[in-house]
């Protein structure tokens, strides 16, 4: 089983994308970091593991030598005690000159610990005194007390303590020393006779130091064996599942790896093909604006005189037109109007779009502006019997703006507000200051734009489904160009409409402070708040 790959050469192709050359990142060496970090990791558990367990296990071992040793411990003193009772010796148990026949104990010693590995023995007074030992060294006239009177009265009282002595230096009867893990054991001598009556009291106390090394050293190191071998599978076993399993996920994120550089790869080639089309489609609609530009502005030269002459013609000097030919004239003249609009927003669209919409800002008061908007829509207001009313405070309200496009806007929002709504109905204007603005809302009470139209009406060329509005004609520009003329004075328009309830349009435009507006523009008396400008019908 392969468990990593080698990263792919700069030549190496991407599967399914028909290029070579492309460069896959490298795989991340998973499996690789995993192997070393696992034997890392388990070594430091064999480690940890096998140091708690070993102390656990030679705690358990100690406890059974221990118990060993006692229950010989035991029959040795039996043994002993026999042989020093007052029917095999003729000197009195009790008597110092028993402890003190050293060439009869030694005998009786080694007949009693032969075959066993007991290296020393020692008994002892019940006050402490040691009385004999196998050890020379510590048999003397001067001998001190082995064990505190404290241990002696409880191993009196217990009958026999064992205690595991690791590393203890010792001496033998043949006066070699050397270094031991021993096992003492504590236990009281008594006489036959006396054994069992409620004066039963010791004589002497023997300590036994029984032999450990060996039984440690081959217990612990079977042990050590088989907690290593049985935590090494173990953890082999475990180590050999995770790499399953990582390997697995290594693949797997191999193959993802694999599919991302494809996806990569074909984004790639789709973002070159966009950025292509982008180019295209930018340099198309830059040739269609200079197409417009130039054809609009060639339109407009010979309209203008065809208007012109039509206006002449109308006038019948020579009185020889019928009133046939000069409603036909009438007719000419205001499809040549209509069609001079037309050119008029193309030219302002394309201008928009390519950046040459150009401003030319001065000071000026909206109120006298709103009296000329009146003044202009006066013959389309009063042909369809509608009425205008304009509200404005007294007060100057002051803007810094290029007039006539700010006049092309009001009176842009005031010809939809009037086309759109019914004969001998209102169309009101409102200005007013607010926050260090100018605001002006026209209103109007006409059929009014779903909520669907509203979202799309500032789209060039966009007219709504709704045959009320198909039937009035218009090219979808007036809005775009009002709202893109405000925003390029650092203004804001928007509207609020409900179908069949009417459309209320806003705009906004910075107030000139601290400014004097040219005296043309001062307010006149009937621009106070609350005037009403009607046309006639």
């Amino acid at each position: 089983m392969r468990l990593w790959r080698r990263p792919p050469k700069a030549a190496d192709s991407i599967p399914g994308t028909g290029q070579s050359g492309a460069i896959i990142p490298g795989p991340f060496p998973l499996v690789r970091h995993f192997i070393v970090g696992s034997v890392f990791v388990i070594l430091a558990a064999l480690t940890i593991v096998n140091m708690i367990s070993s102390s656990v296990e030679r705690s358990i071992v100690e406890s059974r030598l221990e118990q060993e040793a006692e229950d010989a411990a035991r029959i040795i003193a039996f043994s002993l005690a026999e042989r020093i009772s007052p029917n095999t010796m003729t000197v009195d148990p009790g008597s110092p000159d028993l402890f003190m026949d050293r060439a009869a104990m030694n005998r009786i010693a080694l007949n009693v610990v032969r075959g066993q590995p007991v290296m020393r023995l020692d008994i002892l007074s019940p006050d402490g005194a040691v009385g004999y030992s196998t050890d020379p060294s510590i048999v003397s006239s001067d001998a001190r007390e082995s064990e505190s009177p404290e241990q002696l009265e409880r191993v009196i009282q217990s009958g026999v303590t064992s205690r595991y002595l690791p590393d203890r230096s010792l001496t033998l009867v043949s006066g070699q020393s050397g270094q031991f893990d021993l096992v003492e054991t504590i236990i009281p001598l008594h006489h036959e006779a006396a054994a069992g009556s409620a004066t039963d009291e010791p004589y002497a106390v023997l300590v036994v130091y029984r032999d450990v090394t060996a039984g440690i050293d081959a217990a612990t190191a079977e042990g050590s064996r088989f907690r290593l071998f049985t935590i090494a599978g173990t953890m082999c076993a475990m180590f050999l599942a995770l790499l399953w399993i990582v390997s697995r996920g290594q693949r797997f994120t191999e193959r993802i790896r694999r599919r991302l550089a494809e996806m990569l790869e074909r984004e790639r080639d789709l973002r070159t093909e966009l950025d292509r089309r982008n180019a295209d489609l930018t340099e198309a609609n830059d040739a269609k604006n200079r197409f417009l530009s130039a054809v609009s502005h060639e339109l407009k030269t010979p309209l203008t005189s065809i208007i012109a002459f039509t206006d002449i013609l109308r006038r019948d000097r020579d009185g020889n037109l019928s009133e046939r030919q000069i409603r036909h004239l009438d007719v000419m003249k205001r499809s040549g109007v209509q069609l001079k609009l037309l050119i008029d927003d193309l030219l302002d669209l394309s201008r928009i779009q390519a950046g040459n919409f150009n401003l030319k800002p001065e000071l000026f008061n909206v109120q006298p502006l709103l009296a000329e908007v009146s003044e202009g829509m006066e013959p389309i207001l009063g042909e369809r019997g509608q009425r205008l009313i304009i509200s404005a405070p007294v007060s100057p309200l002051t803007i810094k703006a290029d007039r006539g496009r700010i006049l092309q806007v009001i009176t842009n929002l005031v010809s939809n507000a009037s086309k759109y709504s019914d004969d001998g109905s209102q169309v009101q204007i409102e200005a007013a200051m607010s926050d260090g603005n100018v605001i002006v809302v026209v209103e109007d009470h006409g059929i009014g734009m779903s909520a669907e139209d509203t979202q799309r009406l500032f789209t060039a060329f966009f007219r709504s489904d709704n045959p009320a509005v198909r039937k009035v004609p218009g090219t979808g520009l007036g809005l775009v160009i009002a709202r893109s003329i405000v925003e390029m004075h650092n203004g804001m328009l928007n509207l609020e409409s409900e179908l069949g309830q009417g459309t209320k349009v806003w705009f906004t435009l910075p107030l000139a402070h601290d400014a004097t507006a040219p005296g043309r523009d001062e307010p006149d008396d009937k621009h106070e708040p609350g005037s009403e400008l009607q046309s006639a019908a």
